[in-house]
């Protein structure tokens, strides 16, 4: 697994990984920025599904974006009280996730913190969740996104880089990397031209 610090739409993976709310209305956050880069195919097509659970994942295209499809994941679901996921529905999700972009033959797939933004989820407790379900992972680059950098800097016990072939597939060397540097959640710092990338892997 690789975490990348920068912009999830700036990744040329296959896959994208979106957290939805189970009516898939991406109304705001990254599911709205979403919307916004590939155009509005994803949520009609979305809207045709109609609803997905807490701790499963559906797919749609991906409009003009690069990658092939969108995964839509569950972190909130609005119907019951506004419940939020559990670390458990993150794990089930993320492996929903990885399953399905493996039928789609996906060989990259990218994440965010799913239940790290709007569900409020602790962003340690979710990134521990996630990298226990892709641990397993084969056949398929992952890549755990985080854009803030107070997030970054809570991810740091996820280890220092490594570059064993085992740990991260071949594929990722294709990834275009941008990086932003640490910032307060209260504000966007737009990247540094010709920064270099920063991401662990582990």
């Amino acid at each position: 697994m690789e975490v990348h610090n920068g912009d999830i739409l700036d990744l040329d993976v296959d896959v994208i990984v979106n957290a939805a709310n189970t009516q898939l209305q991406h109304g705001g956050s990254l599911a709205a920025a979403i919307v916004d880069a590939g155009g509005s195919s994803i949520q009609e097509e979305s809207d045709i599904i109609g609803w997905c659970d807490l701790g499963s994942a559906v797919a749609t295209g991906a409009g003009s974006l690069s990658a092939s499809h969108i995964i839509h994941v569950p972190t909130v679901d609005y119907t019951s009280d506004r419940r939020t996921a559990t670390l458990e529905e993150i794990g089930r999700g993320t492996r929903a996730a990885l399953e399905l972009a493996k039928s789609l033959q996906a060989e990259s797939i990218a994440f965010p913190l799913l239940g790290a933004g709007l569900a409020g989820l602790k962003t340690a407790d979710v990134a521990r969740a996630m990298a226990r379900s892709i641990a397993n992972a084969e056949d398929i680059a992952c890549i755990l996104c985080v854009y803030w950098g107070a997030d970054w800097e809570a991810l740091s016990f996820l280890g220092e880089p490594r570059t064993t072939d085992r740990s991260v597939p071949a594929i990722t060397k294709r990834l275009k990397l941008r990086h932003y540097p640490p910032v307060q959640r209260s504000a966007l710092v737009p990247p540094r031209p010709g920064s270099a990338p920063t991401s662990r892997r582990c």
